[in-house]
């Protein structure tokens, strides 16, 4: 019965796009069945043929189990894209712990990443300044080539080598 459950169990979670719920207490009872195999197996009292067997069964529910969870893995890591293609509904309170985990991490990864490119953008904006003395041609943050400037040349440059050249005194910034 057990093995008629889980093999509906399994059916139904790769015919479907979303997440299918386990009925309560079939993991359980999965693993008390492999266990109890596992003493049927060693019990002298089990014929060489029932031996054979039941290792087949039981290789047979690990084959099943391990392809049960590399669709739902999937389908779980696609959840945690998109949100809204999950049912939380669906999952075991373990599941829901480790979604909402991950979840939490990658949308802090998501506001880091945003920032960062917030300021590398930011950096990178080009900034109109006059320079009061000569400079020889450079590399921008952006990496292109800028100059050679002259006194009183007025030029567009990234944002932070303005900063910088003004810092030393070498541009001042047009606002």
């Amino acid at each position: 019965m057990m093995f008629k459950k889980m093999i509906i169990t399994w059916k139904r979670e790769i015919s479907n796009d979303e997440i299918s719920k386990i009925e309560n207490g079939l993991l359980e009872h999965i693993i008390d069945y492999l266990k109890t195999s596992s003493l049927k197996v060693n019990n002298l009292n089990t014929t060489e043929l029932q031996r054979n067997l039941i290792i087949e069964e039981m290789n047979l529910t690990i084959k099943i189990l391990n392809n049960f969870y590399k669709f739902r893995r999937g389908k779980f890591f696609l959840g945690i894209i998109d949100e809204e293609k999950l049912n939380i509904n669906a999952i075991s309170m373990l599941e829901r712990e480790f979604y909402l985990e991950v979840l939490d991490k990658l949308k802090a990864e998501f506001i880091n990443l945003e920032e960062q490119v917030k300021i590398n953008v930011g950096d990178k904006e080009l900034t109109t300044v006059r320079f009061l003395s000569s400079i020889p041609q450079f590399l921008g943050i952006d990496l292109k080539t800028y100059g050679p400037y002259e006194v009183e040349d007025v030029a567009a440059i990234p944002r932070r080598n303005a900063t910088i050249l003004s810092q030393k005194g070498i541009c001042i910034i047009i606002k």
